[in-house]
């Protein structure tokens, strides 16, 4: 234990001055430690800071890049179709066409404005004229009467059009035409009985008061079926591109004969003839309901006059220029005044007693246009009235044609501006007038431009007053959603047939409506009082919509296709 101890003491320090450097290197080095940790934690920090740095300049690089592409789609995106240029588009969006701010109005073709907000959309009858029975209001007494009997002028008594709305439809036939439908006419002996042509020429003939009973002819043209008017007892005669104008029995759809055929080599060598510029096409057609005589038209602007007995032309002129004739129409009462319109830009009235005779004799007047004339017609009832549909969107209308063709320039009684100049192909538009209408006001026309109701793209039909220029009514349905070229007035009924792509339908007047619902017959020219054109509501269609499906194997062939790999 001694030696032990000795031991012990020897090694360790009398003074204890070992332990004091002991504890001083400790503590120096514990404060190095302290200084490194902190040196690596500044590091440390620092690596973050850069790193954190880099991980900015990175997202903001990435954010540039992606913004800087995002602007090069977009302008990419905002090139206008139209007039090719950047920072604005044109086209639709959803149901809602955006027009091209470099371009005209598409309906009024002025500047200024978008078509949406065109104010002859917005009021139709917007610097028309009113025609003196709409205007004259009857009053002045005694005095005024002699004064205008004395200076030669008519009492005219203020006549007020029929109500003319609101209408639904009340039938359809679906599907009925292989292709789309050109043309649509009454019976007027058999008034159900609706007969209609299309694109490939066939005749259809269907009962509206019988929705299922419908015939199909596809033996009586080859071609597009472009007119059918009524001759007498069940026959009817048809103008077509294959060239010809024939008779028809409507009652077992045999053609009876054929009056014109104007391609000598036939049908079998249309190709060769039609690359040539040699095909000859009938066009417009009418028929004289007292003589009979048939009046038809071609595209090479010769009108032909055929009697029914006869296997020749009875006669034949050039009356519009080497020119398609588009219309031919029969005064209603006096039968030798006939009116033509044709591509040459203009609206003509024969007197047919001076055909052979010298051109300048036979013809009465001419009402020049801007542009192609799709229609042309006189007045149902008296003929006064001459109403002519133009492809520079303006309906034009003259009250007394006879006073007109006095006048200078023979200008129109009023413009109505109606958008139904279109770009594809379509039968063209037409304004038909109502035969049942004893003022001769009523007119309806389909419309080319789609409104937006709530979402739902919908092309409305329209029925004017052609008196005033006012906008009577829109005929829209949801389940009528593609453009309705072709429209005409029932000769006795209250009704409308709409001939629309390969459809049929049947629009009467709703009589249940509510009256606060009605449109009414603006007073004094003003705006109609239907419903806004912004933020329409879509409407709910017809309350007794009875539809028939022509050609229901349709959707089983889509879907067998769609099933083969």
């Amino acid at each position: 234990m001694n030696f032990e101890r000795w031991v012990l003491n020897d090694t360790q320090d009398p003074n204890n001055t070992g332990s004091n450097q002991g504890a001083e290197h400790g503590g120096a080095s514990l404060q190095q430690e302290r200084d490194d940790d902190s040196d690596e934690e500044a590091l440390e920090l620092e690596q973050r800071h850069r790193v954190a740095r880099e991980r900015q300049r990175l997202i903001s690089e990435s954010l540039a890049d992606r913004l800087s592409r995002y602007r090069k789609d977009k302008e990419e995106e905002d090139v206008c179709h139209v007039c090719k240029q950047k920072g604005h588009f044109s086209g639709f969006v959803g149901s809602k066409y955006v027009d091209c701010i470099n371009k005209p109005c598409y309906i009024c073709s002025n500047t200024g404005h978008s078509t949406g907000a065109c104010p002859f959309k917005l009021a139709p009858q917007l610097y028309c004229t009113k025609s003196e029975d709409a205007s004259f209001d009857g009053r002045g007494g005694v005095l005024k009467a002699l004064y205008d009997r004395e200076s030669g002028r008519r009492h005219l008594r203020k006549t007020v059009p029929p109500h003319a709305g609101p209408y639904t439809i009340d039938a359809a036939v679906v599907k009925i035409h292989a292709r789309r439908t050109t043309c649509v006419t009454f019976h007027p002996e058999k008034p159900s009985i609706v007969l209609s042509g299309d694109k490939h020429g066939q005749v259809a003939v269907w009962d509206i008061d019988k929705c299922f009973e419908r015939t199909v002819y596809t033996e009586i043209n080859k071609w597009l079926t472009n007119n059918i008017v009524y001759t007498g007892s069940d026959r009817f005669a048809t103008s077509s591109y294959e060239g010809t104008v024939k008779i028809f029995d409507a009652e077992v759809g045999t053609v009876l004969s054929t009056l014109l055929s104007a391609n000598p080599n036939g049908w079998h060598n249309v190709e060769e003839e039609d690359k040539a510029g040699r095909w000859i096409t009938m066009i417009g057609l009418d028929c004289s309901t007292s003589s009979g005589i048939v009046y038809a038209g071609s595209n090479k602007g010769r009108l032909y006059v055929l009697d029914q007995r006869m296997h020749e032309p009875a006669h034949e002129l050039h009356a519009h220029q080497k020119k398609k004739l588009q219309c031919v129409s029969v005064h209603p009462t006096d039968d030798y005044l006939l009116l033509t319109a044709g591509n040459d830009y203009y609206a003509r009235v024969h007197d047919v007693r001076k055909f052979g005779e010298n051109t300048l004799q036979h013809e009465l007047v001419s009402f020049e246009h801007p542009r192609v004339i799709n229609a042309a017609y006189f007045s149902p009832l008296t003929g006064n009235k001459i109403v002519t549909t133009c492809q520079d969107n303006r309906i034009r209308v003259w009250d007394q044609w006879s006073l007109a063709a006095l006048s200078d320039d023979g200008a129109p009684s009023r413009e109505i501006v109606h958008s139904h100049t279109f770009n594809r192909h379509l039968t063209p538009f037409k304004a038909e007038l109502c035969p049942h209408d004893p003022t001769e006001r009523l007119m309806v026309i389909g419309r080319y431009i789609s409104e937006d109701y709530n979402g739902t793209k919908l092309h409305p039909i329209d029925v004017f007053d052609l008196s005033t220029g006012c906008l009577l009514t829109e005929m829209v349905d949801p389940n009528l959603t593609t453009i309705s070229p072709v429209n005409k007035y029932h000769p006795t009924r209250d009704i409308i047939v709409t001939g629309s792509s390969r459809s049929l339908y049947v629009w009467k007047k709703d009589e249940s409506s509510h009256e606060d619902d009605a449109v009414y017959i603006p007073e004094e020219g003003g705006p109609s009082t239907s419903a806004p054109r912004s933020g329409r509501r879509c409407p709910s269609g017809s309350r007794h919509f009875i539809l028939y499906d022509a050609d229901n194997t349709s959707s089983s062939k889509k879907s067998s296709k769609r099933k083969k790999p």
